[in-house]
């Protein structure tokens, strides 16, 4: 019987969590894939974590020299990769059981394949799951007036380009894509899918099946410690993106509904900050009105 392709994982570390870095190795660890390796690159991390990577043994472990960001330490990770097939995966998140089986069969049977994705679940801070992606995913593909099982048009760019947190590629998607962008800090995931759609064939499991990975919501996520980053960074892409094609885009019915879904993002996240900080400012209002 041929033997399971490696699949490479990377994990970069930056704001630690102990339990939830501890869940995060855990959740690779312990997938029943039996082909696969961990690759932990510690970007400047808050926290010691040599010991923790000693106690799991993880054999492939990278320490930058200071900060530099999401997709500089994916592409150190990945250059150090021997997989066949990659996945990333951050250390407040975690991966539900099977997960890699599952995303890695439709790649070993359908070599016409090269990215495939499943659905995800959300969690708060104290780690209590709060629904999924599949219904914010139906909702925009009706407001897009396309039918879900033609989310992703091959040799076009995936509606929304954003393929979410429970993903699985071929290395040579990332050959030849040369990696992510270490200037697009915060879109640097978006950048990839983009440039990825256009030459390579994606395709998505089916939405009645089960999400395969768990998604943490909390205040230390990019978006979070980076105000303004996630959303400045997308819209460069989007600009980028536009002129490089822009009659496909104008064609595209996605394209509006896209810049509409990303400014009602926008306000969102502006409105979400702002209650954090009326709430936290609360306490020390009412001392002050005394």
């Amino acid at each position: 019987m041929k033997s399971l392709p490696l699949i490479s994982v990377v994990l970069p570390v930056r704001y630690v969590h102990e339990d939830w870095l501890r869940q995060s190795i855990e959740s690779v660890l312990n997938q029943d894939y039996p082909n696969k390796e961990l690759i932990v690159v510690n970007d400047e991390a808050t926290q010691d974590i040599d010991g923790l990577i000693q106690e799991y043994r993880i054999r492939k472990y990278i320490k930058n020299d200071r900060n530099r960001k999401l997709p500089y330490s994916l592409n150190r990770g990945f250059e150090q990769a021997e997989g066949e097939l990659h996945t990333w995966t951050s250390s407040d998140n975690y991966m539900l059981p099977g997960m890699l089986s599952r995303l890695s069969r439709p790649l070993i049977d359908h070599p016409e394949i090269s990215i495939i994705f499943g659905s995800y679940k959300y969690a708060n801070d104290a780690g209590i799951l709060e629904g999924d992606c599949r219904a914010s995913f139906r909702a925009a593909c009706r407001q897009a007036n396309i039918n879900p099982v033609d989310f992703v048009i091959p040799g076009r760019w995936t509606y929304f380009a954003t393929l979410g947190a429970a993903f699985l590629y071929r290395r040579a998607v990332f050959e030849t894509l040369s990696g992510y962008n270490e200037r697009l800090h915060g879109a640097e995931d978006y950048d990839f899918w983009i440039r990825a759609s256009s030459s390579f064939r994606i395709a998505h499991l089916s939405l009645e099946e089960e999400p395969l990975y768990v998604y943490r919501l909390h205040e230390h996520s990019i978006s979070n410690t980076t105000p303004g980053c996630f959303t400045t960074s997308r819209l460069k892409v989007l600009a980028r993106q536009f002129l490089r094609q822009p009659g496909q885009w104008l064609l595209a019915k996605s394209f509006a509904v896209y810049s509409r879904l990303l400014l009602m993002s926008s306000i969102r996240q502006i409105c979400h900050r702002l209650l954090k900080m009326l709430k936290r400012s609360g306490p020390q209002t009412k001392h002050l009105n005394r």
